[in-house]
Parts: C-alpha cells; structure tokens; sequence
C-alpha cells in the first residue's frame, strides 16, 4: 500500500469530489464536520472511502492528531488505539446491508478485545485493515 505522505487528506478528497460534482454541498459539508471533529488523522488507500462505503474492506493509515507526551501513563496510548480499532468495525460491517445505507439509525459496537504485545504509539502512523467476509 502507499505510505500515508503519499495519499490525500479527507479534506482534501472532499474538496476535489465537491469540485468534480461527485458529492453535493450538503453531503461535503456532513462529512468535512465529522472529519473535523474525530481526534485521528486518516489517510484512506481508496480515496473514494472518505465518502462511500462500497467495498466490504477497507484499509487507512490511521493516528491521533496531534502528539502525545512521553510522560503519559503508557495506557493511553493503548486507550487510543482501542478508539481507533473501533472507528471502521461497524461501518464496514453494514457495507453488505444496503437496506440500512442511508437509514437514520444510532449504531454503536457493545464489546471487542485487543491483545497488545508489544509497545505502540497511538500518535504514529499505523495501517488498519478490516474486512468483512460474510454476514449471516
């Protein structure tokens, strides 16, 4: 996959679909917000994610924004990429359930677990990679 220096911001994507007639004003402004207010930094591999969600995979350089102090307590850092790893689950979970695409729903995940085994930094890049291979 390209490294994330390579690859537009959702910002950036938005902006270049809201030009090109992909999206409509109501829809870029919808997503710019969310992409404003969500404390990670994303880079999608397909650029066309950053609005549709039609391929049951989706794979995206993911980090908190901004840095986090070396003199945190070492689990915030996995607090933050607990956050993350939950970020996509759902949204690429529901790619097969087309009747829901678009609906006015309130979705939420209830549990998942994590192992880490080795140190990471949620303020560095890391790629995640989740698809869905069969639903039912």
């Amino acid at each position: 996959v390209p490294f994330p220096d390579e690859l537009s911001t959702p910002a950036e994507s938005l902006k270049k679909f809201l030009e090109q007639d992909l999206i409509g004003p109501k829809r870029y402004e919808y997503r710019k917000k969310q992409i404003e207010e969500i404390p990670i930094v994303m880079k999608y591999i397909k650029e066309e994610q950053v609005v549709y969600r039609t391929d049951q995979r989706q794979t995206l350089w993911l980090k908190v924004k901004g840095h986090l102090p070396d003199d945190l307590h070492p689990n915030i850092h996995k607090c933050c990429l607990a956050y993350m790893s939950d970020m996509y689950l759902l949204s690429t979970a529901t790619i097969p359930l087309k009747w829901l695409h678009g609906a006015d729903i309130f979705a939420t995940s209830l549990d998942h677990s994590m192992w880490f085994h080795a140190p990471a930094r949620a303020d560095e890049w890391m790629l995640y990679d989740v698809q869905i291979d069969k639903i039912g």
